[in-house]
């Protein structure tokens, strides 16, 4: 009967099939039918009405009768192309007990099992999987899978499986992608020669990463995936798991021992890596008489970048080996929220976790302190696992505010501390000046590549002159600071000369003739890909803050912020808004505060203040750890002023940290004992000479004179040895000779033994000042107008024989008789060169106009500022300033703005710097509080200027004109 009910049911079905392949057939000819008719009939109207319009007799029957339109056939609307099936896929769920994974169908449950977070995740698993569907496998291999060296050879055995001439197709598979970083010796032992001295080995050694000019064969990417995979897994920032050649980990193992392989994703979406269909029509393995059987089959789970085995329910945990290695795999008992634990008297006081049995043994002496490192999970909460364990185990007998609740509830703390305390109100308002926007791109798209992926764009944009002229002056200032490095005797040295102020570096330096673009290639290529990502990440924040109205550019702004989204973690969406404009109106904070509640936003930049707000919160000093390029460790001092306990957390420097636990001091005999002293110690370095003291302050002085404070002027200049200080004497003249003042002069003690500081102007009784010993003259300046360029050029004019460099439109300038407007007019052509911003960084600076953020389209008008039609329709509607930010102009209209305006400092320091360093003077002013501020080289003629009674006046050591 049941037999006879489902061939019923079947035919029944059969026939409601074709009875709607019928209905669907008879509608579409009725359509094309009742097409036909209407072309039919509108056509022998168009025709009817030709034949009559020819003779006189049927335009009389038309009587008027316009022509009838022309008729198009319409073909009917093809159906819509049937949704694509479903994908398959495997249904997670999560109990308090197990992770189950349902096959899809339902054929075939299987439980997950959890393995160790090492980074050699997929190897652990890969044992599990293998000890329960084929046993016998490991055994052929020679591999133990309870054994320590397991792992190893499982990682060895897939590696040598890349280079097997049965399995070369997996090549085409095989590239470095972009941030994959080698060693020189991974590179050598690949067989990739990248010469000596060429732009791509000096790449490589610069970045660590395979240069794209790389020529790569296939042997040589073939040579650098097996030496990521022989890497181990817990390499420093992941580059023993978290690179391109261990998507091919899958596959690999399937074809080394033969199996079946699915890898579950966290939204059940899975891959099947079989051998037989990869191998499917080639080779020799469809004359094997098994070649068909059924193969064992292994299921690994991969969901937040761990990878998990999945047992099928029911089955046994299989061999002895499996179950001991599920038992180290699994992490103590605790309360399964938090790795902090209350002491048993029921206070809040925490106590030292304990650390797990076949933990990490891993080292960390630092700040004379000795710890081992207590790994924990990669599940977004390492910074409160590591947090947390640090107190409790370095500091047992303090509590931390909320250290004994539960994760969660730790997590909710700190957000709500965060959003509502007055503790966190500096931080608040920190965050609240940064844009979530920009932020956000920034950090997903930081390379030219991907902003012209995410914008669609094949070519990448043309520099513009500003940024060509930007990059030219970072060459040339590239290439002066490398020439400063090179005059020093060691590495100590070059370390200090490193330290030197851009605008000190120009001026010891003289600039190269030769054009930097062609004497940098690789410098120059790397700042223009990094100038035209600047225009890209413009074009993509323009887009995404344009306000509603074109609905094209709406509909380009949509997609693009889809783009953006789709690039995080499917955890972290759901904590973003899928609508653009909700996003950009979101706050900075509020991303913050949702970031501290979660750990679905941990990959984002939201999450990069979190170890300092914990810290605050827990009234702890943090201090990171982290592994330094030498094989020892450097610490990053959170928050050097905080007044609580010193808490030390391991950081690697990427994205996980872990717990650092108090260590007993190495045992006796096994530290090294004191190396013995040698006989051929170094020779001291020669002390300094008077002379070296000379330069060497004169240095110092140079330094603070271009922003550098007295701490680092004296740390900068201090460790200068007697050859360097020699080198730059030679090199830099500007800390050569003394100078003299124009107009007289002084004796050379007096110039010289005042040069550590700039000398404190000292006025007597009788009203004469005094500077380093020499009286000074003041002289009236005639003139009501410009009274510091007016004081400036009676001071030069008064011994012009002296300055002994300067072109000739700056002297004739002097001389004329408009002398403040001709100099001016100078200055403003001195100020359009290329270098200009660095002879005058006040005026280059953001806050040239001293913390205005409006300007006066009077005085723009005035200044003869152009501005663009957006700008001017503003101005003709009555518009009486502008946003500063959106004026874009160039130095000297910012120059000429701020002069007609009153001028003030930037134009005080712009002009004095580069007449002093037009000429060759040293400019010294004199403020009435006693203030003296210096311009120009430290040698040759000195002009002093002295402020009294409001207006600036000569001063000399000549006597009175």
């Amino acid at each position: 009967e049941a037999a006879a009910t489902e061939r019923l049911r079947a035919a029944r079905d059969a026939f409601e099939a074709r009875r709607q392949d019928l209905e669907r057939l008879r509608a579409a000819a009725d359509t094309a039918a009742a097409e036909y008719h209407r072309v039919r009939a509108a056509t022998d109207q168009l025709t009817r009405w030709h034949q009559l319009a020819v003779t006189a007799e049927g335009r009389r029957q038309l009587d008027g009768l316009e022509e009838p339109p022309a008729v198009t056939y319409q073909a009917p609307p093809k159906p819509a192309a049937p949704p694509p099936p479903d994908r398959p896929r495997y249904t997670r769920t999560v109990t308090e007990e197990r992770t189950l994974l349902t096959a899809p169908g339902g054929r075939q449950t299987y439980v997950l099992s959890e393995v160790d977070h090492d980074g050699d995740a997929f190897f652990h698993a890969l044992l599990h999987g293998l000890s329960g569907a084929a046993p016998e496998l490991l055994a052929a291999a020679g591999i133990d899978a309870a054994s320590p060296d397991a792992v190893p050879q499982l990682r060895r055995r897939l590696a040598a499986r890349l280079t097997d001439p049965a399995d070369v197709d997996l090549l085409a598979f095989v590239t470095p992608d972009e941030t994959d970083s080698f060693t020189a010796r991974e590179v050598s032992d690949a067989g990739l020669d990248l010469g000596t001295d060429t732009p791509v080995r000096r790449e490589f050694e610069a970045l660590g990463v395979i240069p794209h000019a790389a020529d790569l064969s296939a042997e040589a990417r073939a040579g650098l995936a097996v030496a990521q995979l022989l890497r181990r897994g817990d390499a420093e920032s992941e580059r023993g798991w978290n690179h391109s050649a261990a998507d091919l980990l899958p596959m690999l193992a399937a074809r080394t021992f033969g199996v079946r392989i699915t890898v579950v994703r966290a939204d059940g979406t899975f891959d099947d890596f079989d051998p037989a269909s990869a191998r499917a029509g080639r080779g020799l393995e469809g004359l094997i008489d098994d070649a068909g059987a059924p193969r064992p089959h292994v299921v690994l789970s991969l969901a937040e970048r761990h990878y998990q085995p999945a047992r099928p329910l029911g089955q046994p945990t299989g061999t002895e080996a499996e179950t001991a290695l599920i038992k180290a795999a699994v992490p103590p008992v605790g309360d399964g929220d938090t790795t902090a634990r209350t002491s048993t008297g029921g206070d809040s006081t925490s106590v030292a976790p304990p650390v797990p049995p076949g933990g990490s043994t891993r080292r960390v002496d630092t700040d004379g302190r000795s710890f081992t490192v207590r790994p924990v999970p990669a599940d977004g909460d390492c910074l409160f696992h590591a947090v947390l364990d640090s107190i409790a185990a370095q500091h047992p007998g303090r509590p931390a505010p909320g250290s004994a609740a539960p994760l969660p509830q730790v997590r909710d703390d700190l957000a709500h501390w965060y959003t509502e305390s007055a503790d966190a109100a500096a931080l608040r308002a920190l965050h609240a000046a940064q844009d979530p926007v920009e932020t956000l791109v920034a950090d997903l798209f930081p390379g030219l590549t991907a902003l012209q992926d995410l914008l669609g764009h094949d070519d990448p944009p043309d520099l513009t002159d500003e940024q060509r002229d930007r990059i030219t002056r970072q060459l040339s200032h590239d290439r002066r600071r490398a020439d400063l490095r090179a005059l020093a005797a060691d590495d100590q040295e070059r370390e200090l000369l490193s330290g030197f102020p851009a605008a000190a570096v120009a001026e010891l330096v003289p600039a190269a003739t030769a054009d930097p673009w062609e004497t940098e290639p690789d410098r120059a290529r790397s700042l223009t890909r990094r100038a035209q990502a600047e225009t890209l990440r413009a074009e993509v924040l323009s887009l995404l803050r344009a306000p509603a109205g074109d609905a094209r550019a709406d509909a380009r702004a949509d997609a693009v912020w889809r783009r953006i989204r789709s690039s995080l973690p499917p955890q972290s969406r759901a904590h973003i808004p899928a609508d653009r404009r909700a996003f950009t109106t979101t706050g900075y904070g509020a991303l913050v505060a949702r970031s501290l509640a979660s750990p679905a936003l941990w990959h984002t930049p939201f999450y990069d203040d979190a170890p300092a707000l914990l810290a605050h919160r827990m009234g702890v000093r943090l201090v990171l750890v982290q592994p330094a390029t030498d094989g020892g460790h450097t610490v990053v001092d959170l928050a050097p002023d905080a007044t609580g306990p010193v808490v030390y957390v391991h950081y690697n420097g990427r994205d996980h940290y872990e717990a650092l636990i108090p260590a007993a001091p190495a045992p006796t005999g096994t530290a090294p004992g004191p190396r013995p002293e040698r006989e051929d110690r170094p020779t001291p370095p020669p002390a300094l000479t008077t002379r070296d003291v000379e330069t060497r302050d004169r240095l110092a002085n140079l330094l603070r004179r271009h922003g550098a404070d007295e701490a680092d002027a004296a740390r900068l200049t201090a460790g200068l040895s007697a050859a360097t200080l020699a080198r730059l004497r030679a090199a830099a003249p500007v800390v050569g000779a003394p100078a003299t003042i124009v107009g007289g002069s002084i004796e050379p003690k007096k110039a010289t033994e005042h040069t550590a500081a700039p000398s404190a102007p000292v006025w007597s009784e009788a009203g004469v000042l005094t500077l380093g010993g020499a009286p000074l003259h003041l002289h009236e300046t005639p003139g009501d107008g410009d009274r510091f360029t007016e004081a400036l050029i009676h001071a030069l004019r008064t011994d012009l024989a002296q300055l002994t460099q300067g072109d000739a439109e700056l002297v004739a300038a002097l001389t004329a008789p408009d002398g403040p407007d001709a100099v001016h007019r100078w200055v403003e052509q001195r100020l359009a060169t290329p270098d200009a911003a660095d002879r005058a960084p006040r005026l280059a600076a953001p806050d040239w106009l001293g913390g205005r953020q409006e300007l006066s389209t009077a005085d723009l008008t005035k200044a003869g500022v152009a501005l663009n039609a957006e700008q001017r329709v503003f101005v003709e509607l009555g518009g009486t300033s502008l946003p500063a930010a959106e004026v874009d102009l160039s130095l000297p209209e910012r120059y000429r703005l701020l002069r007609q305006n009153g001028g003030g400092g930037p134009v005080t320091d712009t002009l004095a710097e580069l007449l002093s360093q037009e000429l060759g003077v040293r400019l010294t002013i004199i403020q009435p509080d006693g203030e003296v501020r210096q311009f120009g080289p430290l040698s040759g003629p000195a002009v002093v200027l002295a402020r009294t009674d409001g207006v600036y006046r000569a001063a000399t050591t000549s006597t009175p004109l």
